[in-house]
């Protein structure tokens, strides 16, 4: 398999999956996925499960610590590229939270490490 792995370093304020799609375009990432973070984000929108109301969008506004990360970067046929980034976080007052993270803020020093693949030589 052919694969690049790539950090993106993000400053304060830095909108996170803007910072994704500006990376996938400069290293011309066709698809990829989420290997790691290193580093804390901030006021942050997840689409998550709850229990007794179903599939919800909530945001929160606190520092989280990334605990965990998963997901793909995919350019779709129209040419935008699409981060699907599941996070598992730790707030310093809404305690731990976890889904996929559709908005939200690097705070203070924010490294990604994101791994392309080159699907068409996979194929062959």
């Amino acid at each position: 398999m052919n694969e690049k792995t790539i950090v993106l370093e993000l400053r304060e304020g830095e909108d996170i999956l803007d910072a994704v799609r500006e990376a996938s375009k400069q290293y011309s990432i066709n698809f990829g996925f989420f290997v790691e973070a290193d580093g804390t984000l901030k006021d942050c929108e997840l689409v998550y499960n709850e229990p007794k109301r179903g599939i919800v969008k909530t945001a929160f506004r606190d520092t989280f610590k990334i605990t965990a990360i998963s997901g793909q970067i995919q350019k779709e046929k129209d040419g935008s590229i699409n981060p699907l980034m599941n996070v598992a976080l730790l707030g310093s007052r809404t305690g731990s939270k976890s889904g996929l993270l559709v908005g939200g803020k690097a705070s203070k020093a924010l490294k990604i490490r994101l791994r392309k693949v080159d699907l068409a030589k996979i194929i062959k």
